[in-house]
């Protein structure tokens, strides 16, 4: 450890002080002990100079790592408005369903067992009714949405084209000219 100059001063001048009034055996002991003494204190001034530099260190660090992270909050929220606004695009039902389909595929969900996509179906069933009893039209229009995406997994799954039984469904239906 380095002294200082006014510290080294001091120490001399103590030195000189002790050496006067004590003698000199007592004063080699009470000098080491001085000497121990302010090597304890530039430690401590060391340490405690290090802690807060380090302290300091880590302040910036963290606000660094806030200011990052909001950044990337940021980046993220913007990220996923745009995948929001690429899926409410206007598609056409086939685009939709085609969709649906190739998200299932990469989950491995046209495989799955139909017997618990048929269970979520009711699920999903269960939440509509539930928006409907509420009133929640936001509830509602999800339900919908993902009925027909348990429809569409589940018709994989039993290797049912959705396309071909809506189909055939829908022209089942007799309608009714309202004109007359």
């Amino acid at each position: 450890m380095t002294l200082s100059n006014a510290d080294k001063l001091r120490f001399i001048e103590v030195e000189d002080r002790v050496t006067r009034e004590i003698g000199d055996s007592d004063t080699m002991d009470f000098l080491e002990y001085l000497k121990q003494q302010e090597v304890e204190n530039g430690l401590r001034r060391i340490k405690q100079d290090l802690l807060e530099e380090s302290q300091d260190r880590l302040e910036e660090s963290i606000e660094f790592l806030v200011n990052e992270c909001g950044e990337l909050q940021k980046e993220v929220n913007e990220y996923r408005q745009q995948e929001e606004t690429k899926l409410t695009e206007q598609l056409d039902l086939t685009q939709l369903t085609n969709r649906i389909q190739g998200w299932a595929v990469d989950r491995n969900l046209h495989t799955a067992d139909p017997v618990k996509q048929a269970l979520k179906f009711f699920e999903e069933a269960g939440e509509l009714c539930q928006g409907m009893v509420k009133g929640n039209e936001e509830q509602i229009k999800d339900s919908f949405g993902d009925m027909y995406v348990v429809m569409t997994i589940l018709s994989m799954q039993l290797g049912l084209e959705i396309e071909d039984w809506t189909t055939a469904t829908f022209r089942g239906f007799t309608f009714i000219d309202p004109a007359g």
